[in-house]
């Protein structure tokens, strides 16, 4: 009995209320033979408990209700601000004869370098892009994903909002059953609805797709772990120069390091063979190559890797670009960069330590064309040493 100041127990717990910053909110007898024995309590320095009401009981219990309004107004949604461009809106038409009115149209008549033919390929396409799609930002609204909730359940909610306001609005008991039993055919309806959703993407989707539906259905992410820091820029600088730093201590050892006798024999030995050259790709060769790759792309192309496979006209500079690097020994540099994500090794090392990563490189989509070529090149002719 709150309500006592001469009760010893009740004294102590509102003691021990006032020491843990709540306070007690009802004010006045909540029972049938008095005194106050039902509480809401709320934080002292926030408190959101306002408008205390105890209303009298019926027969069917010895407590009277105790009501309340809480000041939690709902937080406003959250915004987010996004770049993007609209590639499904691209006339190819009109962007391949943008690239034929380019000069990749005749790209080996300009230069030899493979460096200056990979930077005509991408400025072109670049200022092709951003003249047929220009990068856009809108500001969106973050809602949860729910793809299951169809047009049924959106005139299903409509309509239970309008009976709830009837309801509110004139207190009749018919009122409020037709809304009990709106709210109820709508739930019915929402379970049965995502549950047939979920049921028939999982029987349709292969394990890969089942582990992603999965866990996008208990909101599970992977969290990437990182070391501590301030400043994300600081941060990337700092790993860039770490692995930077350990390729060139790698060079420096393998400098130093003297041959085994074994391979100082080998070396003495003279080998009949010869490789001049390499055998220049045909652009029908390039052309599969292309469309065998995968249509992942990297932030460093000029355009996504499936807006290439979809332009047949620019297969001979891509022809062109890797015959001529792979002819003349020479890698272009602006292949040379890729966008690094650091990745922990073991899930339980600490993450606080450099060396406990290792670098996952995004290459561009030409860096990995060139790459691809060079490996069948050696797997064809069984130019890989035996493991």
């Amino acid at each position: 009995m709150l309500d006592d100041p001469s009760d010893n127990d009740a004294c102590r717990f509102l003691s021990l209320l006032e020491s843990t910053d709540l306070v007690q909110n009802v004010n006045g007898p909540t029972h049938r033979s008095g005194h106050t024995l039902d509480l809401i309590m709320s934080r002292e320095a926030i408190n959101v408990v306002s408008t205390t009401k105890i209303l009298s009981s019926d027969d069917v219990s010895d407590h009277f209700l105790v009501t309340c309004k809480l000041d939690c107004p709902r937080p406003p949604p959250s915004k987010l601000i996004l770049s993007s461009r609209n590639m499904k809106g691209i006339d190819l038409d009109n962007f391949t004869t943008g690239i034929m009115s380019s000069p990749l149209a005749n790209i080996v008549s300009l230069s030899s370098d493979p460096s200056d033919m990979t930077e005509q390929y991408n400025t072109t396409l670049s200022s092709l892009l951003d003249e047929h799609a220009p990068l856009i930002q809108r500001e969106i609204t973050l809602r949860p994903n729910s793809p299951w909730f169809n047009k049924e359940l959106r005139d299903l909610k409509q309509q239970k909002r309008q009976t709830e306001r009837r309801y509110l609005s004139s207190g009749l008991e018919v009122h409020r059953v037709i809304y009990r039993d709106i709210c109820k055919h709508y739930k019915d309806v929402l379970t049965k609805t995502k549950s047939s959703y979920y049921q028939n993407k999982m029987s349709t989707c292969n394990q890969i797709q089942l582990f992603k539906t999965v866990s996008r259905f208990l909101q599970s992410k992977d969290s990437v772990s990182l070391p501590k820091f301030d400043s994300s820029d600081h941060l990337a600088v700092q790993f860039n120069d770490f692995f930077s730093q350990k390729i060139a201590n790698l060079r420096a050892e393998l400098e130093q390091s003297s041959l085994p006798p074994v391979l100082i024999d080998c070396a003495r030995k003279e080998c009949q063979s010869t490789l001049t050259n390499f055998q220049s790709l045909p652009v029908m060769t390039i052309h599969d190559m292309v469309a065998a790759s995968s249509n992942s792309s990297c932030l460093l192309d000029p355009i996504p890797t499936s807006l290439v496979k979809s332009i047949p006209i620019l297969m001979p500079t891509i022809a062109s670009i890797v015959n001529q690097s792979v002819t003349s020994g020479h890698f272009p540099c602006q292949l040379k960069t890729s966008l690094l994500r650091p990745l922990l090794k073991k899930p339980n090392l600490g993450k606080d330590c450099f060396s406990k990563y290792r670098p996952i490189a995004n290459l561009p989509f030409l860096a990995k064309t060139v790459a691809n070529q060079i490996h069948s090149y050696l797997d064809c002719n069984n130019l890989y040493p035996e493991m």
